[in-house]
């Protein structure tokens, strides 16, 4: 009987099997083994199937289109909700619901911390220093805990004077990686928008850069993220997406180590929309670039680049995407 992977279960329910792996799977489904990573495979198939086609969907065509994929795979459970595009979230499977009451419990018992009051007292109590990184430079700060701030281009630090003295409290405007010195007794907490990112001492990055969105990744340690209450916890190669106007938010799995490699020269791209790519390259190189975003918005770069000057970044973006551009000076306009 074939081994049960992640591979079996997105081919089974892409109707890629052949019958002996078709009754391995039923068997391992009906057995609940693993009801979340059988959850999490059927959607990734669902997705897998046309990505780019599944994005300029309405909420009401994306749950049809899933409705067919579902009646496609040939398993038919009671009540399976649609996948939201912005919450990833199977209410449907026991493990689920077990899991939302284990973070209604957990929130319950952290509500009293109230991070939000705690950096509003922070920042009103003292004038806080104001550092800030000047696109094109990135910048690196030690506060006076022992902890690390990198800045990227562009971004703004807020640190209270009474830093380390009352609570470690700052606030971010923009895009930092952070390496936080471990101290159980005074939580370290990081205000961006309306997110609170509250840690002891650990190793994240949270970026504010682009559009009505927040994401906050966790390289080491373990990450709590709040709004009015605790949103979620975050371990290592975790990735937080907050929408800012609707509240919506994912936690997913991401290359921590490479998302934030931008702190020693090198930036990386998976998978990332060419107007999110050409908004990073702003800021890093201290130019200005103009897109038509209709035309743009479903094109998707996976690329690297270590220090490489901006001419042929341009270069090899305008090759692997075919786009022509025009530069004069810091100025550049893709056609």
């Amino acid at each position: 009987m074939p081994a049960i992977t992640r591979q079996l279960l997105i081919r089974y329910f892409k109707g890629q099997c052949d019958q002996e792996e078709n009754e391995a799977v039923q068997a391992f489904i009906a057995a609940e083994t693993d009801p979340a990573l059988v959850a999490t495979c059927m959607q990734d198939a669902f997705e897998m199937q046309s990505p780019d086609q599944l994005l300029p969907l309405s909420e009401l065509d994306y749950s049809n289109a899933w409705k067919q994929f579902r009646q496609k795979s040939g398993w038919q459970p009671a009540a399976v909700s649609t996948p939201a595009k912005q919450i990833r979230l199977s209410t449907w499977l026991r493990y689920a619901a077990a899991v939302v009451l284990i973070t209604v419990i957990s929130m319950a018992g952290w509500k009293t911390i109230r991070p939000h009051q705690q950096v509003a007292d922070a920042l009103a109590d003292a004038a806080p220093q104001r550092i800030q990184a000047i696109k094109g430079v990135t910048k690196r700060v030690t506060l006076t805990d022992g902890s690390t701030v990198y800045l990227f281009p562009g971004s703004e630090l807020l640190v209270p004077d009474v830093f380390n003295k009352k609570g470690r409290t700052v606030q971010l405007k923009g895009r930092a990686f952070f390496d936080v010195t471990k101290n159980p007794q005074q939580p370290f907490l990081v205000q961006t928008g309306a997110l609170v990112t509250r840690v002891l001492g650990t190793s994240f990055e949270v970026n504010s850069n682009h559009d009505q969105q927040i994401a906050i990744t966790v390289r080491t340690g373990m990450v709590s993220v709040y709004n009015n209450n605790e949103l979620a916890r975050l371990t290592p190669n975790q990735q937080m997406l907050y929408q800012t106007t609707s509240g919506a938010f994912t936690v997913n799995s991401a290359d921590a180590a490479g998302l934030c490699s931008w702190v020693t020269g090198e930036l990386m791209f998976d998978r990332t929309p060419l107007t999110e790519v050409c908004q990073t390259l702003e800021q890093w190189y201290g130019v200005t670039i103009q897109l038509n975003a209709d035309q743009w918005r479903h094109k998707k770069i996976s690329v690297k680049f270590k220090q490489l000057p901006l001419s042929t970044v341009l270069q090899i973006l305008s090759a692997t995407s075919r786009f022509k551009y025009e530069m004069k000076d810091n100025h550049i306009k893709i056609i």
